[in-house]
């Protein structure tokens, strides 16, 4: 049986890019385990992974993230977003989610299904119960058993994706798109439900943080494998840091990790990587980012 983790990139080189942040950070503390790529093609971000696979048919979309589920080079995938650095050794994931379950991730399981209008239509057009609840994830990292199961889990979520093209009113659900491009997470969620896969209810438990939602970062430092949070309590040794790719731009600290990535690939500076990861210089890093974008969008409007 082989293991590995997994990453998706179509489109825009900038996914890429990410991609390739994200599989530098991993390899700052594992060199040995195998790391894919699925995309719709090779350029110079792809020659590090292990493996690469080509998806024949790549909609530059949201929903390339199902072709995971039918896709992915290893018989046990761990995937991981593009938009995500990594701070610590992540071999003990496989322990925590490799159970019972086909297709898996830290999370709830007796959740409504988050639509914002319609919930119990929504839960009959789509599972046949107006009563059913579904699990819930962070969609920045999941388990992924290749097999049977799994395929399934892809059709019946392509089948809900039709459903929802086919039908006005789930149209009409703001929640079930993004920038008029339907969303992957309810769907596989839907999915999971309908094929009998559940989340791993321990909620710190994988300590994947999602950046927008964290209230305070205590430590920070790729350098020493450390990452500390206030995120609904504090959470010490954190994992991976969740970026949102439609942030992105306007994340000062994304920038700084990447500039400190870049040094440590390159084994020198370490002086100047301690400077940089003090925390006077990513805090002011990251505020005066973000203030540059607020003016910049100020004098767009202006104008």
């Amino acid at each position: 049986m082989k293991r590995g983790f997994v990453t998706i990139a179509t489109g825009d080189d900038n996914y890429y890019k990410l991609a390739h942040n994200l599989l530098s950070s991993f390899r700052l503390f594992d060199q040995e385990t195998p790391f894919a790529i699925l995309c719709d093609r090779e350029n110079q971000y792809t020659r590090s992974f292990t493996d690469v696979v080509i998806l024949n048919d790549a909609k530059m979309n949201y929903l390339d993230k199902l072709a995971l589920l039918t896709d992915c080079p290893y018989d046990e995938n761990i995937f991981i977003e593009s938009d995500c650095l990594v701070y610590h050794k992540l071999n003990h994931f496989w322990d925590l989610l490799s159970g019972e379950y086909d297709l898996t991730s830290f999370g709830g399981n007796e959740c409504e299904i988050p639509f914002l209008h319609n919930t119990e239509y929504a839960a009959e057009k789509l599972l046949g119960d107006r009563e059913a609840t579904i699990p819930t994830f962070n969609p920045g990292y999941f388990f992924i058993r290749k097999g049977a199961v799994c395929k399934k889990i892809y059709s019946d979520a392509m089948e809900m994706a039709r459903t929802i093209n086919d039908d006005p009113v789930l149209q009409n659900e703001p929640w079930l798109f993004c920038k008029n491009n339907m969303r992957d997470d309810p769907l596989i969620w839907c999915a999971m439900a309908k094929n009998g896969c559940r989340c791993i209810e321990s909620p710190f438990i994988g300590k994947c943080v999602f950046l927008p939602s964290v209230k305070k970062i205590y430590r920070i430092s790729l350098s020493e494998g450390k990452l500390a949070v206030f995120w609904y309590r504090p959470l010490t040794e954190c994992n991976i840091l969740h970026f949102s790719s439609s942030r992105i731009k306007k994340e000062g600290l994304y920038q700084h990790q990447t500039i400190v990535l870049k040094l440590l690939k390159k084994g020198r500076f370490g002086w100047f990587i301690r400077v940089l990861e003090c925390k006077p210089v990513w805090f002011l890093f990251d505020f005066g980012k973000k203030y540059a974008v607020k003016i910049k969008n100020k004098l767009k409007f202006l104008n």
